[in-house]
């Protein structure tokens, strides 16, 4: 895309945004089909990562507007914008199994349902995977769900409401995640162990 890394953009995406709905962010990872930013929220406060497919951008500001108070408020705050560790960005697949190291992912599959959005850990396949779904309740559900690679337009982890979910409902010590995905709990904390160690 031509985009320099840790540039302050703004992203609409007119197909799945409603009227005036943007992303204002800091691009931290981009490939062919898919980039990366570091949201930044309404309170100009850094909450998580957001993916999504290139080919649905709309709109692409940057740099943004506001990137010279956006940069002096982060300075005050002393908050700094940083990308994930080991995001892979090839695929749908790799994706989804990298951003886990930071925990539970959500997903969005915005051609069939505008707006909604699924919360949860993903057990990757060859051409599809299940989700091990959190409830709004803050709850493992009761099964998992499985989806196709294909249907995903947004994929989002990191963030502060993602990341209490994950403690309400303890996720790596779940027995439910342990039965439902066999192996999975082990891989997970092998992911974190990793990330921990490089920090």
């Amino acid at each position: 895309m031509g985009l320099r890394k840790r540039v302050l953009v703004r992203v609409q995406r007119k197909r799945f945004d409603d009227e005036g709905e943007y992303l204002d962010g800091f691009v931290v990872a981009v490939d062919r089909k898919w980039f990366c930013m570091h949201l930044m929220d309404n309170s100009m406060m850094l909450d998580g990562f957001s993916v999504f497919r290139v080919a649905d951008i709309s709109l692409l500001d940057v740099p943004q507007r506001r990137h010279l108070l956006h940069q002096k408020i982060l300075r005050w705050r002393n908050s700094r914008m940083r990308k994930p560790r080991s995001l892979d960005l090839t695929s749908t697949r790799s994706i989804l199994e990298t951003a886990q190291a930071d925990g539970i992912v959500t997903i969005y599959r915005e051609r069939f349902l505008k707006g909604a959005c699924w919360i949860g850990v993903a057990r990757c396949e060859a051409r599809t995977f299940r989700l091990l779904e959190i409830d709004c309740d803050g709850k493992w559900d009761g099964s998992s769900s499985e989806y196709r690679y294909k249907d995903v337009t947004r994929i989002e982890f990191g963030d502060a409401y993602s990341e209490s979910l994950a403690a309400n409902v303890g996720w790596l010590d779940s027995e439910r995640l342990r039965v439902l995905f066999p192996g999975a709990k082990k891989e997970l904390r092998a992911r974190l162990a990793r990330e921990r160690s490089v920090r």
